[in-house]
């Protein structure tokens, strides 16, 4: 597939991204007895499942309707934004259940539980890539196929308990028994709008934290593997099969893959580990100081004699303890910050806040990447974000130290609504 075709593919999830605080706002005012977010995790499912069918079979799709290698494409970028859609509206409503059931005081311990499931399940995942399913199981077409179909399998597997037995309140329940504000019916898009301009200040503040940190840890998701390939191996992903540029090429995507693998497992371990780092170091140095970490690893390719295998691998690894700060941290501080009856909606706009960095980045590094004609500068960018970054969140958002129990307090009180 031509890097032209590429881009649309990979706009699916940031894109997919912006449904979040619509979702969102409407699970919060949810009043099924079922309760509040349960419905959307269902029909985040069936849209998922029907995206990895779909997604695994876009050259049967062709042929039906007559079409040829183009259709396919075609076919496959929708079925990709299918499956983007569902697992967006999924992930959102399925993680706001934490938020909503688990007291504001273990906030940081569940999202780093969150996070290390997470982590463990990209290892899984990388791990099934190498994993040639069809020797097992020949009645598949091939191994994409196999790849698509057990991922279904095991989406629906790990959802059903979610959906059949996450302890939910219903709103009526929240209203009674917690004292929450009643927000008002059927949400409109200006109503959204409205309460995004009435958020907290210390959620803005988080959301700026969250901003950077996406944007510093995007280049290096989008752009690793190929600068593996480009920049460290000299390889040239446009040089034709079996050549010495493409073969090169190859061998830097599977080392990046590795080094992937590497940055996933740094992140699993580290997630269990930054409720004690922080309770000991503080939130505040702790969350800095990672962002200050990746900020000189990212920065270091600019040395050429650091674009080589192990300084490469070393800071894919590295890059995992912002990985997992990332989906700890920000979370269990608006947990700990927001009212239970707009957590829906606050979710969905860190989603896009997330989504507005990834782009922003990309799009820059993508930029820099074009007018200097090498990769690094890209994973360059990320540097820059997760430098400034390292600054913000020490200057705007977070207590020095504080109990679990203190920390709520302390991030509200930072001042009115913006």
């Amino acid at each position: 597939m031509s890097r032209f075709w590429t881009s649309f593919a990979w706009l699916a999830g940031p894109i997919s991204g912006f449904l979040q605080p619509v979702a969102g706002t409407y699970s919060d005012r949810c009043e099924l007895s079922w309760g509040r977010r349960r419905p959307f995790v269902l029909a985040g499912l069936l849209i998922a499942l029907a995206g990895f069918v779909l997604f695994a079979n876009p050259d049967r799709m062709a042929s039906w309707v007559g079409g040829g290698n183009t259709t396919a494409i075609v076919l496959a970028i929708c079925s990709l934004w299918v499956l983007n859609i569902g697992l967006n509206l999924m992930q959102g409503t399925a993680w706001t259940i934490v938020i909503d059931r688990v007291p504001r005081s273990q906030q940081m311990s569940a999202q780093s539980l969150v996070s290390f499931l997470g982590a463990f399940a990209s290892v899984g995942a990388n791990l099934c890539g190498m994993i040639n399913f069809v020797a097992f199981a020949p009645f598949f077409e091939d191994n994409n196929h196999a790849v698509f179909y057990i991922g279904a399998v095991v989406l629906l597997a790990t959802t059903l308990p979610t959906l059949l037995f996450a302890d939910e309140r219903t709103l009526e329940e929240i209203r009674l028994s917690g004292g929450e504000e009643k927000s008002e019916d059927n949400p409109t898009f200006t109503e959204i709008i409205r309460g995004l301009f009435r958020m907290p200040r210390a959620v803005f503040y988080i959301l700026i934290g969250f901003f950077l940190t996406n944007a510093a840890f995007s280049p290096y998701l989008f752009y690793f593997t190929d600068w593996m390939g480009t920049d460290v191996y000299g390889g040239d992903p446009t040089a034709d099969s079996g050549t010495t540029s493409a073969d090169l090429y190859d061998q830097g995507v599977r080392m990046g893959s590795l080094g992937m693998g590497l940055n996933n497992i740094v992140t699993m371990v580290y997630s269990l580990l930054i409720p004690y780092v922080q309770n000991y170091v503080g939130i505040k140095p702790s969350y800095s100081f990672v962002h200050a970490l990746v900020a000189v690893c990212f920065l270091l390719p600019l040395i050429p004699a650091m674009q080589h295998v192990v300084p490469a691998e070393i800071i894919a690894a590295a890059s995992g303890f912002l990985n997992a700060a990332m989906n700890v941290t920000p979370y269990a501080l608006l947990g700990e910050t927001v009212n239970k009856t707009e957590s829906g909606l606050y979710m969905g706009v860190m989603n896009t806040v997330q989504v507005m960095g990834q782009l922003v980045a990309n799009f820059i590094a993508s930029t820099f990447m074009y007018l200097l004609s090498t990769t690094t500068a890209g994973i360059a960018v990320g540097g820059v974000f997760a430098a400034i970054g390292a600054v913000a969140v020490w200057i705007l958002i977070l207590p020095e130290k504080s109990s679990e129990a203190e920390k709520a307090t302390l991030v509200v009180n930072q001042g009115p609504a913006v």
